[in-house]
């Protein structure tokens, strides 16, 4: 039987709309873009500008592709679509970077950086992509290229969130929250002595951050950790805008938000069904909600909350911009529905197990924890 954890597996389906045109190496594409506040993975905010490079990989029929990861743990892979499917690249999949890529009749499924070990979140910038996987916090171009590993030797990387300068990450073995500049150099501890600290966002002034069961901040530059929050269960996402803080309950079901400086929490929605992504804009609060596979929706002061898509399977991350709300489906899809509502469209389909998800102007990206079996 092949071993699930020592492989990669990627599948491109439906390439009728892109065949035949072979394979080429081609330069990357520019594109200027700006971010979307909010909860992104698991938390920070998103912006950015380009798309990947290197080799790409079309033709007329299904292919399906396999990549021995030379490691004996879990293994996942960076991967890359754009928001407008096939417009990106014209149905033809040769004109769209990097290192692999498979034309699907949805855009070009771009494979970023194959088999980081224990994935666990994403993050982009207007130059990067960033994710925590095993013991390390990591970055690959957004035109593709070498991977820089920016920080190893932590216990249990988790949430990250990026700025303009530089990286914020949790682990959640040894309870710190963790700067670096994008660049790389000597990490700086924000906070310590947090119970199992996972999701993360970041604003101007301060980085935010969920426990087991609190809502905290601190200071960019490091200083005093404040609680916003206590006597949650279990906060899982966390966004961040102008005015307040947002975050999901998991256990508790509710969708709830704190002003930035502090203050009496608001519950903006309760009962929901393990809500497990968030995202915010300028007028709505966006949650996916786990067990029952919804998506989501409430104005920012409160009020009845609106089913976006439902029938779902296991829902997760999230992400948002000025049209569309995007989401990964645990199963192995990335989905995406109009802010109004509507029919929800799959970006990707590729039956895998997809754990983090972000966006800059023109892509979604994700990340996979692990491949399906092979072959017995």
């Amino acid at each position: 039987m092949t071993n699930r954890w020592q492989l990669l597996f990627a599948v491109a389906i439906g390439v009728t709309s892109c065949g035949g045109k072979g394979e080429r190496r081609s330069s990357g594409m520019g594109g200027a873009g700006g971010g979307s506040t909010g909860d992104t993975s698991m938390g920070g905010t998103a912006g950015g500008t380009g798309n990947p490079g290197g080799t790409v990989a079309t033709g007329g029929t299904s292919a399906t592709s396999a990549v021995a990861c030379g490691n004996t743990g879990s293994v996942g892979s960076v991967y890359a679509i754009a928001k407008n499917g096939s417009a990106e690249c014209g149905g033809d999949c040769s004109t769209i970077p990097p290192s692999k890529a498979w034309c699907t009749t949805n855009g070009c499924l771009v494979d970023l950086f194959p088999c980081p070990s224990f994935t666990m979140d994403i993050a982009v910038d207007a130059t990067s992509v960033y994710w925590t996987a095993g013991s390390s916090v990591t970055k690959v171009p957004l035109e593709g290229g070498t991977p820089t590993t920016l920080v190893t030797d932590q216990a249990s990387p988790w949430g990250i969130a990026v700025d303009g300068t530089s990286v914020y990450w949790t682990d959640s073995d040894n309870g710190t929250v963790t700067t670096v500049p994008t660049e790389g150099g000597t990490p700086t501890t924000l906070a310590s002595g947090q119970s199992y600290p996972r999701a993360i966002a970041v604003d101007a002034t301060s980085v935010y951050w969920t426990t087991d069961s609190t809502v905290a901040k601190a200071p960019l530059g490091g200083g005093v950790t404040t609680t916003l929050a206590s006597g949650q269960s279990e906060p899982w996402a966390i966004a961040v805008d102008s005015t307040s803080v947002y975050w999901a309950t998991r256990l508790g079901g509710t969708v709830m938000k704190v002003p930035l400086g502090g203050g009496e929490p608001t519950t903006l929605a309760s009962g929901q069904s393990g809500p497990e992504g968030i995202a915010v804009d300028s007028t709505r609060v966006y949650w996916t909600a786990l067990l029952d596979g919804t998506v989501m929706k409430a104005p920012l002061e409160g009020g009845t909350p609106t089913t976006l898509a439902s029938g779902q399977s296991p829902v997760g991350r999230m992400a948002v911009d000025a049209t569309s709300v995007y989401w990964i489906n645990r199963d192995g899809m990335v989905m995406k529905v109009a802010l109004g509502g509507g029919t929800p469209t799959a970006l990707v389909s590729e039956r895998e197990n997809f754990v983090g998800l972000t966006a800059d102007a023109t892509r979604v990206y994700w990340i996979v924890w692990a491949p399906p079996f092979l072959s017995e």
